[in-house]
């Protein structure tokens, strides 16, 4: 098999990704590879935080990794 990538977005903000799909999918390809946007030197981090249009953090990607290996990810806030 390949490899994956896994993407969660907020909904209030879905206007955003429909008005600036460029933005979305660079958004994607900068996260599949761990790199962020803001600070393209720095390591690979396994999760990358964008913001489209004038929605800030509106997606996150978390870096590929091959389909047969296991992840868990937890969503949510810390309070």
């Amino acid at each position: 098999m390949g490899h994956m990538t896994t993407l969660t977005f907020l909904n209030d903000g879905f206007d955003q990704i429909e008005e600036y799909p460029e933005q979305f999918i660079e958004a994607i390809k900068l996260g599949m590879y761990g790199i962020d946007k803001h600070n393209r030197n720095t390591s690979r981090k396994f999760i990358i935080t964008h913001s489209i249009g004038y929605h800030g953090n509106l997606v996150e990607v978390a870096k590929s990794h091959h389909a047969d290996d296991y992840r868990l990810y937890l969503v949510g806030k810390i309070q």
